[in-house]
């Protein structure tokens, strides 16, 4: 995460918040209950899917050809 904040700067980062706990971590008062949310999700409960890289596009030169 230090590539994405000057020092100094305010730091953050991503909190996972199971589907139950949705409208409870949006509507929390206090930093005490916003820390309850904190905690590691469970890895056996993630799931991942690979994305395709979409179609490069090509690019043309002066000559008119695509360079390789």
């Amino acid at each position: 995460m230090k590539r994405f904040h000057k020092p100094g700067d305010e730091k953050r980062s991503v909190v996972i918040v199971r589907p139950d706990g949705h409208e409870d971590w949006l509507n929390c008062r206090s930093t005490d209950e916003a820390r309850s949310f904190l905690n590691l999700y469970p890895a056996e409960e993630m799931a991942a899917e690979a994305y395709p890289f979409p179609p490069r596009k090509l690019t043309i030169d002066a000559t008119g050809t695509t360079p390789t």
